[in-house]
């Protein structure tokens, strides 16, 4: 049998195993022992709340009504949170296939090319998995085999090692998870690449990982610098079973911004909007001035916007 039809067949066989892995989830003993502590918990709300509305009508009534709702407040955010850790995976799922891709490359492209893996333990949201795969593979390849110099050219280049390094790191920043392929290769020539997007007249190289990144509601940072490298940087929300928001009411109508989007809220003071060149408005913040965007003027709902306020 060739060497190839084997290959293949590994291929086939291991990604086989994958989908079968994606498809089920390990959840750990002490999270299982969390969630039954605290549906306990949220029984004994239950009859708190139940007692407490028989007595309503009394001041201690009341005053054990509103102490049995704050709890309950709190179970139903632990329960949330604890729910949403039972859909997560190590980032070592999706990590563990690509040393046998890159030994691979470097054997077909005669390139010495060394995979660090760092934050393997990072959790992800399970429904991830498979677009993961799929974008991670697809840079990986990239790096090998377009930002990665060959063993000639490195020596040549002045570089300390001969051997390349490719970084796949993955962590969790300010409610964000970023997964980053980083190389020591040539860096992106910007002029080839734009000469190549407008002879095709569409976009090359990461489009269809933007794509994939956009579709999960998240973004692409790309940072390269000529001669020393590239690190493509995938920044995807925490999940997508359930997102925070912050509700602003313009008119009659009640809009939703995705909390994760929100860099800061804060009520203005009187004097803090002046009015610059004709009907532009801005605010002071700390000594800087921002532009305003007047809700009712975009979305051409009402004239004014009551409150805005944080919730699931």
């Amino acid at each position: 049998m060739r060497p190839e039809t084997v290959e293949r067949a590994l291929d086939q066989q291991q990604k086989k195993h994958h989908q079968a892995e994606a498809s089920t989830v390990r959840v750990a003993t002490e999270k299982i022992d969390s969630l039954v502590n605290l549906v306990g918990e949220l029984v004994i709300t239950q009859a708190m709340l139940s007692q407490a509305s028989q007595a309503s009508h009394t001041k201690l009534g009341e005053e054990q009504l509103a102490a049995a709702l704050l709890q309950l407040d709190r179970q139903t955010r632990e329960l949330q949170e604890w729910v949403m850790g039972i859909r997560m995976v190590p980032a070592e799922m999706v990590f563990s296939r690509f040393p046998r891709l890159v030994h691979e490359l470097g054997r077909q492209l005669c390139k010495d090319v060394e995979l660090v893996m760092e934050g393997q333990s990072t959790e992800l949201d399970k429904t991830f998995i498979e677009m993961l795969v799929e974008s991670l593979t697809h840079l990986v390849r990239n790096a090998v085999d377009h930002g990665m110099e060959d063993r000639a050219a490195r020596a040549t280049t002045g570089k300390a090692l001969q051997e390349g390094t490719i970084l796949l790191r993955a962590s969790s920043r300010g409610g964000h998870i970023h997964i980053e392929v980083r190389d020591d290769g040539r860096g992106l020539d910007r002029e080839r690449i734009l000469a190549k997007a407008v002879a095709r007249g569409v976009g090359v190289g990461v489009d269809m990982v933007r794509q994939n990144v956009r579709a999960l509601g998240g973004r692409i940072e790309v940072e390269s610098v000529p001669g020393r490298g590239t690190t493509i940087r995938l920044v995807l929300p925490l999940t997508l079973a359930i997102l925070d928001g912050l509700t602003v009411r313009v008119g009659m109508e009640t809009f939703v911004f995705p909390l994760a989007s929100v860099l800061e809220s804060f009520l203005r003071q009187a004097g803090d909007v002046q009015t610059v060149k004709g009907d532009r408005e801005v605010i002071s913040l700390r000594g800087e001035y921002i532009p305003v965007v007047r809700l009712w003027k975009l979305l051409g709902r009402g004239r004014r916007a009551k409150r805005a306020r944080a919730g699931p």
